[in-house]
């Protein structure tokens, strides 16, 4: 029901309602480490899907790893012209000295890590090179992969758009 879907991550719970909202009948298999993280089935007039998050049964693997890192679909934009931000990858082995020349070019910046969602481990504002390492040592302990890249990016002001991609 959608009272029980607010505890589940934004993509999940927005794919939940709508199939609630047409009429499908959901049901969660909850899996580890947490009882929220699982696959969704939805099913109507006898017919069946699963997803997690944004991705159905049908999706193939390397949409899978595009979508959760966030350097590799800078460069699938990039490479189809789309507008990004000026954007630095810094290595788990890279210094975050080595963001300071961005940081004095376009005064204010974006850390985050390179594959995370949901927001998470993301600082927005940096000004200082002092908050700079803040947020890239942030970044970099939220991530959880061993080799937490941390993207840092120009920040852009303006109206934000997010697209749900399935």
């Amino acid at each position: 029901n959608e009272e029980d879907a607010k505890f589940y991550s934004i993509s999940t719970r927005l794919m939940m309602l709508e199939a609630l909202s047409k009429g499908y009948e959901v049901e969660f298999y909850p899996s580890s480490p947490s009882t929220h993280s699982g696959i969704v089935r939805v099913s109507k007039k006898g017919k069946e899907a699963f997803f997690k998050s944004t991705t159905i049964s049908a999706t193939p693997s390397y949409g899978v790893f595009a979508s959760s890192n966030k350097a590799l679909t800078q460069s699938l934009l990039e490479a189809k012209e789309i507008p990004t931000p000026i954007t630095m990858v810094l290595a788990a082995t890279d210094a975050p000295s080595k963001a300071h020349d961005m940081l004095e070019e376009f005064t204010q910046l974006v850390v985050k890590p390179a594959a995370m969602d949901h927001g998470d481990g993301v600082t927005i504002g940096v000004t200082t090179k002092k908050d700079l390492e803040k947020a890239i040592t942030f970044a970099r302990e939220t991530s959880n992969h061993a080799d937490a890249d941390v993207l840092v990016q120009q920040q852009v002001s303006g109206e934000e758009f997010r697209f749900l991609v399935v």
